[in-house]
């Protein structure tokens, strides 16, 4: 199983949010909630898809401070501590 992530704009504050995707074979699922559990709203706008954690980085730099602090954290933080 492979993960990818997609940033999408929740539609009532117009934060963007970090969605996990997961590949099954050749299928991709989007978790219902955003990474940092805040957001359930993964119907919204997609800026990105699918994108690996290096590349949902580098985007998530350009969007700045839109991009939800917490979801960011999470994903900087989903590092093992070996």
């Amino acid at each position: 199983m492979t993960i990818y992530y997609s940033l999408i704009e929740k539609r009532n504050t117009n934060e963007l949010h970090i969605f996990e995707q997961t590949k099954i074979k050749k299928f991709y699922t989007i978790s219902e909630k955003s990474i940092c559990k805040s957001s359930s709203d993964n119907n919204g706008q997609k800026k990105f898809n699918r994108k690996n954690d290096d590349e949902t980085r580098e985007l998530c730099v350009e969007y700045g401070r839109q991009v939800c602090g917490r979801c960011i954290s999470n994903l900087y933080g989903n590092f093992d501590d070996d």
